[in-house]
C-alpha cells in the first residue's frame, strides 16, 4: 500500500495556547532502528480504527489541534510533514519509509506521533503516544542527550509497560567518582526506549552503589546490599544490609526489613516460587580485610520478611547466582577462602528446592575457568543456556597476587548439567556491559583492562564494541564507542537498539561518564 504525502498542517499559530495532557489511546512504538540507506516503520496497536495518519516533527512540543480535528493536543510540534496509512486491521506495521543513505541525516532526530481516522464529531478518533527515532549509520555510535549526573554501578531496573508497550529503563544510585574514592549517589533515571530519553527518577532511601538487583514474579524489584555512606563522623562508607522494594505503578522505592548482615559483592537470584535468595559476599566493603560471608537468607515478597537459608560449605563472594529454566539457581565461580588465601574458584553449586519449599545445596559440574567477578559477564540466552564472558582469573604481579581479565567464554547447559568451553573473545571482559539483542546476537562493551590487587593498578576504561554469535559460538570486533565504559548502564529496545549509559573513566579521576549513546548492530 502506497504512503501517500499530505499537505503540511499549519500550526504554528495555535502554539500560544496553553498546553494540554499528553496522549496515548494506542500504542505507536518503532519496528526499525533508523539506520541509514534502511527504512522506517512502526507497528501500532490498539488503533479503534483501520485509517491512521502518521505526523513527524524534528522537535517535541506540545501542539494544540484545532476543535474540528480534536480536543486533545498532539505531543509533538507542528508537523513537518505527514503520511496516511490504511490497515487492514487494528494491530500491525506502518509502511516502509524509505531513509536516504545521506551522511548528513546522520543524527538527526525525529518525533513521530499517530491519530486514529475518521473520527465521530472531530477527525481525529484517537492519539497515539509519542516516539523517536534517532538516524544514524549502522556499526557507528551515535550519542544522545546527556544525563544529569554520571553515575556508574548503578542498579539496573525493567519498568514493565501494563498497556503492553516495551516499558522503560530504571537506573539507580550507583558511584559518582570526582575522586580516587567512590561517592554513593541516592538518585534515580529513568530511560524510555520510545521517546529516547532520560529522566529524573524517584529517591531511593540511602545512597548506595552496587546493589543486587532481582525482579519478582508481581513486577516490583528487590533491590539489596552494596555500598552506602554510613551515620559516622566523619563520614565513612561501607557495607550496608538494606533491601528496597521498588515499585513501578507508585513509581517509588520502599524500605524493606534488612538483611541479618550487611553484603558486598554478593550475590541474588529469584526460585520459581518467588522466593529470592542471597548468598555470600563481605560484610565489609575493605577489601583489604574482607569479612567474608558463607550464609545464605531468603526474601518472602508475600510476607515482606527475611528468613536463613542453607550455608555454603566455605566462604564465597564475588561471583555469581542464576535463575535457570530447570528451576534451579546455580551458583558459580567467586573467591573461596582456602589455606592459600582467597582464589578464583570452579565451583559449581546447584540451590535445590525440596519438600515445602526447603533449600539444599548440591554440588554441580565446575567451571572449565576459575573466574570471579563475572557477575556483569553473566546473560541467559533466549535459547535456555547461560552465557559466561569474561571476569578475571588469578595472576602473580612482582610476586604480589592479583586479579587480571579473562578472554575465556564458556556455556552452562541446565538440561544436561555441562559447561561447554567456547572460543576465546577478542580481548579481556571485565566490568563492561553484556545484552542479548532481538536478533540473537550477544553485544560486549567496554569494561576495564589492566590488573586488580587490593587496589586497581594501572588499569583503564576500554571503549570498544564486540560481538558473539550464538548459533557459531564466535566473536566478531565491532566499532569502537564514543567514550570509554567501565562499570556502565545499558538498555535493549524492541527494534534492536542498544543504548549505554553513564560508566567511569577510572584513569582521569574526573566523574563518572554523563553521555549517552545507541549502537546499531545490523
Amino acid at each position: 500500500m502506497p504512503t501517500t504525502p499530505l499537505v503540511p498542517l499549519c500550526l504554528a499559530p495555535l502554539l500560544s495556547l496553553v498546553p494540554l495532557a499528553a496522549q496515548g489511546n494506542f500504542l505507536l512504538q518503532r519496528a526499525t532502528t533508523g539506520a541509514l540507506g534502511d527504512v522506517l516503520q512502526f507497528q501500532h496497536t490498539g488503533v479503534p480504527q483501520p485509517f491512521l495518519v502518521l505526523g513527524a516533527s524534528f522537535t517535541t512540543g506540545t501542539t494544540p489541534l484545532p476543535p474540528e480535528l480534536s480536543n486533545r493536543p498532539l505531543d509533538i510540534a507542528p508537523p513537518s510533514f505527514l503520511f496516511t496509512e490504511v490497515v487492514a486491521a487494528p494491530n500491525g506495521l506502518t509502511t516502509p519509509i524509505p531513509v536516504p543513505n545521506n551522511l548528513l541525516l546522520a543524527g538527526l532526530t525525529i518525533q513521530w506521533q499517530a491519530g486514529a481516522l475518521p473520527g465521530t464529531t472531530q477527525l481525529f478518533d484517537a492519539l497515539s503516544n509519542r516516539t523517536t527515532t534517532q538516524l544514524a549509520q549502522p556499526l557507528v555510535p551515535t550519542q544522545l542527550p546527556a544525563t544529569t549526573v554520571g553515575r556508574a554501578w548503578a542498579a539496573r531496573i525493567r519498568r514493565p509497560d501494563p498497556q503492553g508497550g516495551p516499558g522503560t529503563w530504571l537506573f539507580a544510585g550507583g558511584a559518582l567518582r570526582p575522586t580516587i574514592q567512590q561517592q554513593p549517589l541516592q538518585t534515580s533515571e529513568v530511560f524510555d526506549p520510545l521517546t529516547l530519553e532520560v529522566t529524573a527518577g524517584p529517591l531511593l532511601p540511602d545512597d548506595v552503589y552496587a546493589m543486587t538487583t532481582t525482579e519478582l514474579l508481581d513486577g516490583t524489584t528487590l533491590l539489596t546490599g552494596g555500598v552506602t555512606t554510613l551515620p559516622a563522623n566523619p563520614a565513612q562508607q561501607d557495607a550496608t544490609d538494606g533491601a528496597v522494594l521498588y515499585e513501578p505503578v507508585a513509581n517509588t522505592f520502599t524500605a524493606m526489613p534488612p538483611m541479618s548482615t550487611p553484603r558486598f559483592l554478593h550475590a541474588a537470584a529469584r526460585l520459581p516460587d518467588g522466593r529470592v535468595v542471597v548468598v555470600g559476599g563481605s560484610a565489609t566493603a575493605d577489601l583489604s580485610a574482607p569479612v567474608l560471608l558463607t550464609n545464605s537468607e531468603v526474601f518472602d515478597p508475600a510476607t515482606r520478611t527475611w528468613s536463613p537459608g542453607p550455608s555454603l560449605a566455605a566462604p564465597w563472594f564475588w561471583g555469581a547466582l542464576s535463575s535457570l529454566p530447570n528451576g534451579e539457581l546455580l551458583l558459580h565461580g567467586g573467591l573461596v577462602l582456602t589455606p592459600f588465601g582467597l582464589v578464583p574458584a570452579p565451583i559449581c553449586q546447584r540451590l535445590l528446592t525440596g519438600t515445602g519449599g526447603s533449600l539444599s545445596w548440591a554440588p554441580g559440574a565446575p567451571m572449565a575457568q576459575p573466574r570471579v567477578a563475572h557477575d556483569r559477564g553473566t546473560i541467559l540466552l533466549a535459547d535456555g543456556r547461560l552465557l559466561i564472558a569474561g571476569g578475571c582469573v588469578g595472576a602473580m604481579f612482582g610476586g604480589v597476587p592479583v586479579l587480571m581479565g579473562t578472554d575465556a567464554v564458556e556455556t552452562y547447559d541446565s538440561t544436561a548439567g555441562t559447561w561447554t568451553a567456547g572460543a576465546f573473545a577478542p580481548r579481556p571482559l571485565f566490568s563492561g556491559t553484556l545484552d542479548q539483542l532481538p536478533n540473537g546476537v550477544v553485544i560486549a562493551t567496554g569494561g576495564m583492562a589492566g590488573l586488580l590487587a587490593m587496589a586497581p593498578v594501572n588499569t583503564y576504561p576500554l571503549n570498544d564494541v564486540l560481538q558473539w554469535d550464538p548459533q557459531t559460538g564466535l566473536w566478531q570486533q565491532l566499532f569502537s564507542m564514543q567514550q570509554p565504559r567501565m562499570l556502565g548502564g545499558s538498555a535493549t529496545t524492541a527494534e534492536g537498539l542498544l543504548v549505554l549509559l553513564g560508566g567511569q573513566v577510572v584513569t582521569s579521576g574526573g566523574p563518572s561518564n554523563t553521555t549517552v549513546e545507541t549502537l546499531r548492530t545490523w
